[in-house]
């Protein structure tokens, strides 16, 4: 048998390991919550990665776009460069061609104007009433333009080809201008779009850090509280194995008290019985003694008639 400073000391250190996995789970709890706080600012700042990034992505497909089209337009510029250059070359030489024969022939005026002026003297003659004088002197005029006009065939070609190239020239020009302002605006936008890159890109940096310090303390946390958990579990089986031999010791003590009591019972009904026979006066316990041992009697009797009641419900189903 166990003795009570034995028992006791199993319940001290019971308690001590109650103690022990109180504290724990208090510590388990609070492991929990940082652990969780760790891994919601992890998310947060995972969410946050994952928008910026997509924010990077686009600009750097709008920013790779824009170099790319400065770049095409650069080089369609210089197409055009040359090709001015080229046209005002033309140009020159056919200027050059136009005064040697206009110095050739003596014709100081250009075609057109020259034209335009015959035009105007005749319909000037035609609208206006003049003396007959003025108009043989504005009829041998126009006589005299004619035939420096007549002189001008040979270099009205010329002139033509100067028009041609002049105008070919201003529209290169415009087309190259054009080009030049489209390139320097997409340049800028380009710019604009690489600064805010490089900034967002920081901020991605400093956010994936950020990140890599949240899982850090996350992974810290969840290790700590692993551990703790499984000293508590170790704890948990110390408890329940004091209680385990707590409860077989109660389990002996209960038999024993049990059996101590069927024994005085036993020494009790002899005493009643001897009594009776002596036929000397029962007291109140010795009356509950001899009830006791009556109805004890009463359903052992009984046990055996249901016995016989259920063997003859079993042949009954058997047949």
């Amino acid at each position: 048998m166990v003795s009570e400073e034995e028992k006791k000391k199993l319940f001290e250190e019971l308690n001590k390991h109650k103690e022990k996995a109180n504290a724990l789970r208090k510590d388990i709890s609070e492991l929990n919550s940082t652990k969780e706080n760790w891994f919601n600012q992890k998310r947060s700042v995972s969410q946050e990665i994952n928008e910026l990034s997509k924010k990077v992505r686009e600009l750097r497909n709008k920013r790779n776009n824009l170099t790319k089209y400065v770049k095409d337009a650069k080089e369609k510029r210089k197409k055009l460069n040359d090709d001015l250059k080229k046209k005002r070359d033309e140009l020159k030489k056919t200027a050059s061609e136009k005064k040697e024969i206009q110095k050739k022939l003596g014709i100081k005026e250009d075609p057109s104007n020259i034209l335009k002026e015959i035009e105007e003297l005749e319909f000037k003659i035609e609208t206006e009433a003049m003396p007959f004088s003025k108009e043989q002197k504005v009829m041998k005029i126009i006589a005299e333009k004619k035939k420096i006009l007549k002189q001008c065939k040979d270099v009205s070609a010329v002139f033509d080809k100067i028009q041609d190239a002049s105008r070919n020239v201003d529209k290169i020009k415009d087309k190259a201008d054009e080009t030049h302002r489209k390139i320097q605006q997409k340049a800028e936008d380009s710019q604009k779009h690489h600064e805010d890159l490089i900034e967002f890109s920081k901020e991605l940096r400093d956010l994936k850090t950020k990140e890599e310090d949240f899982l850090k303390k996350f992974v810290d946390s969840k290790n700590k509280y692993n551990e703790i958990n499984d000293i508590l579990k170790k704890e948990l089986d110390i408890m329940n194995g004091i209680k385990e031999s707590l409860g077989v010791i109660k389990e002996k003590e209960t038999e024993a008290k049990r059996g101590e009591m069927a024994k005085k019972l036993k020494m009790s009904e002899k005493t009643v019985e001897e009594k009776i026979k002596k036929r000397q006066k029962l007291t109140t316990e010795d009356l509950l003694v001899f009830q006791a041992k009556e109805l004890k009697a009463e359903n052992k009797n009984k046990a055996p008639a249901k016995n016989k009641q259920k063997e003859k419900k079993s042949v009954k189903k058997k047949e």
